[in-house]
């Protein structure tokens, strides 16, 4: 079995169950201390760790590490335990050692990142007859609610390699980025998140029909191209996010679902090279604040869809 020691002032050593399992999960499976504020979800850095012995033993980085590590400048040897699965005996230490470190990280001013222009996939999500719902009901209700179709729809977007740009009232705005990925796979797996949570509203449905006498349906869109990828805000308080025309075509088109009667609309460029794969049920074109847009409502599902 493989061995993580950790060389943080005592050393210790445990044990992984199985091969491929993360640092993260090796460690809690044998009570070892570490910090994941973010639940093990590649949203914060208190777990990370660096390297010391065994770099050839770790999985490569994954899309959502890939990411995090060229905003924040790591070197390779700079890793975040939940993301990284072990192959062999490795000696890794610990960067974050106590509460009070979170705290500083957590609330020191934040550094400054360029801004760059990429491609990505964008993703819209928005509930439709929420306005209706948080008009009968108690805030506390809406906010439970709420925050249980974000975690619903964000697990799944997560497990298909996409990220989270921000909650805007009852919507999503997500992103993929095709840091190992072909540019191709990375609109097939939001279309994969697309399908995922449109089954998985089923179930969501039923809770709120049993507990509120209300169901939802969702309106959903996807563009792809370049954006620009920054952090905008106070300087203490700013926030990394995406904005361009890109941005902007991908909302249009989820809106566009209202006038169309649909529930997904994707733009036909999008899938430009792969649609002979996709049962198309309708298309679309529509001139969205000067621009003419061909988009497609996709019927089938892309199989693997997580």
């Amino acid at each position: 079995m493989n061995q993580i020691t950790f060389t943080n002032q005592e050393s210790t050593t445990v044990t992984a169950k199985q091969n491929g399992e993360t640092i993260l999960e090796t460690a809690l499976q044998s009570s070892y201390p570490i910090f994941h504020e973010c639940g093990g979800k590649a949203r914060c850095t208190t777990c990370r760790i660096q390297i010391i012995k065994g770099l050839s033993n770790v999985s490569e980085r994954n899309e959502r590490e890939k990411l995090l590590a060229r905003r924040k400048g790591w070197d390779e040897t700079i890793r975040l335990a939940c993301q990284t699965e072990v192959y062999g005996d490795i000696h890794v230490r610990k960067i974050i050692e106590s509460k009070e470190e979170i705290f500083q990280i957590l609330n020191e001013p934040k550094q400054s990142i360029p801004s760059e222009e990429i491609w990505l996939v964008v993703l819209f999500i928005d509930l439709k007859g929420f306005t209706e719902f948080s008009e009968k009901n108690y805030p506390h209700d809406i906010v439970h609610v709420l925050n249980r179709f974000f975690t619903m729809a964000t697990e799944i977007i997560l497990n298909n390699g996409g990220q989270i740009d921000k909650y805007i009232g009852d919507s999503v705005m997500a992103y993929y980025n095709p840091v190992s990925s072909d540019k191709d796979e990375m609109v097939i797996n939001a279309l994969r998140s697309c399908f995922r949570i449109q089954d998985k509203m089923m179930e969501f449905n039923e809770f709120l029909q049993d507990r509120f006498q209300h169901t939802f349906n969702i309106r959903m869109g996807i563009h792809s191209g370049k954006v620009v990828m920054g952090e905008v805000g106070h300087p203490i308080s700013r926030q990394v996010t995406i904005f361009g025309d890109t941005v902007n075509v991908a909302s249009r088109i989820e809106s566009l679902n209202k006038v169309t009667g649909t529930n997904l609309l994707i733009s036909k460029s999008s899938i430009a090279s792969f649609q002979e794969k996709l049962k198309i049920k309708k298309r679309v074109k529509a001139k969205l604040r000067g621009k003419k847009i061909s988009t497609v409502l996709v019927r089938e599902h892309y199989r693997g869809s997580r």
